[in-house]
């Protein structure tokens, strides 16, 4: 929560920033966003901030220390190893990965770096996850082979 804390006073420094640069008469728009606790509310310069970019960015923000991958790679009962699925992983995975590149965020070094970071972590869970998911499917291909003792 502190971290999460951090990020969100980074955003009113990084738009007060902005917003000081020019010292003209700036009009400005508020911008709301929320998190399950909290309702944040900030001004931004829209000469030089798209609203889209301060959404993706609050998207991202969102994303930090969360699972990335909602497919489950992992059973209890035997009889679930059917609902293992190689393809809804990776389906899932280029699905997020498109979506994450293609989203513009704050342009700032900060802000591109938290958005990197977070593509850079999908990348990691989906290669853990798919070599959960082959190791589980290979220990059931080995359970159902039979195998015959040549003597």
């Amino acid at each position: 929560m502190k971290y999460l804390t951090l990020i969100i006073s980074n955003i009113f420094i990084v738009l007060s920033a902005v917003n000081a640069q020019n010292n003209k008469k700036n009009i400005t728009k508020v911008f709301t966003w929320e998190i399950p606790a909290c309702e944040y509310k900030g001004t931004y310069d829209p000469k030089n901030i798209r609203p889209s970019n301060l959404k993706n960015t609050v998207v991202f923000i969102n994303l930090t220390g969360s699972i990335l991958l909602e497919t489950s790679v992992a059973v209890f009962k035997p009889e679930d190893m059917d609902r293992l699925s190689m393809h809804k992983l990776d389906e899932e995975y280029m699905e997020k990965i498109n979506k994450y590149k293609s989203m513009k965020v704050i342009s700032s070094p900060y802000w591109e770096k938290l958005k990197d970071t977070i593509i850079k972590a999908l990348e990691e869970e989906y290669k853990l996850k798919k070599s959960q998911l082959r190791l589980m499917l290979i220990h059931q291909y080995y359970k159902t082979v039979s195998f015959q003792v040549i003597a």
